[in-house]
């Protein structure tokens, strides 16, 4: 079913690293990748790896976002998150590629209940809540995913943002 488009802004940092993800879990890789990807970490880590299309991931982002604001606050879950070793990782390696933090767009196609639980968990901005969402899959995914994620934003083109 395809779904009205839904844009959000977000910083640059968070749109390479959907980016990024997607470009590891996603169900939609070419061959070269899939072959790579089978000789580092084998059939079945790969298997793991072909979970998401690209409208799919924001989905879960958002669903594990709503479970865990249940079990804490927004701001408690936004503070892990900004805080957490990986997302320090990410942010020195943003830093270093000298790229303009201007908010840029990020477009999904997603049902209006997904879109009503963004504007349910705002607190300040449509954009943070997807960033928190992004943030939280990075610091909750398994250390061969994030390692796969790490080395796929290094080589990101800032290309890609436009």
């Amino acid at each position: 079913m395809s779904y009205p488009s839904k844009t959000f802004k977000i910083r640059p940092m968070y749109r390479m690293l959907y980016q990024s993800s997607i470009d590891v879990v996603s169900q939609d890789k070419s061959p070269l990748t899939v072959a790579l990807l089978e000789k580092e970490i084998g059939k079945e880590k790969l298997k793991e790896l072909h979970q998401y299309e690209f409208n799919e991931l924001i989905e879960k982002m958002i669903y594990e976002l709503k479970k865990e604001v249940l079990e804490a606050s927004f701001e408690d879950v936004a503070f892990y998150v900004r805080h957490h070793d990986r997302l320090l990782i990410i942010r020195e390696i943003f830093i270093n590629k000298n790229i303009p933090s201007d908010p840029v767009i990020l477009s999904f196609r997603i049902p209006d209940f997904i879109v009503e639980e963004v504007y349910k968990l705002k607190k300040r901005t449509l954009g943070e809540v997807v960033e928190i969402a992004i943030s939280l899959f990075i610091c909750r995914c398994d250390d061969i995913t994030f390692d796969l994620i790490r080395l796929a934003f290094e080589h990101y083109s800032p290309k890609r943002i436009d």
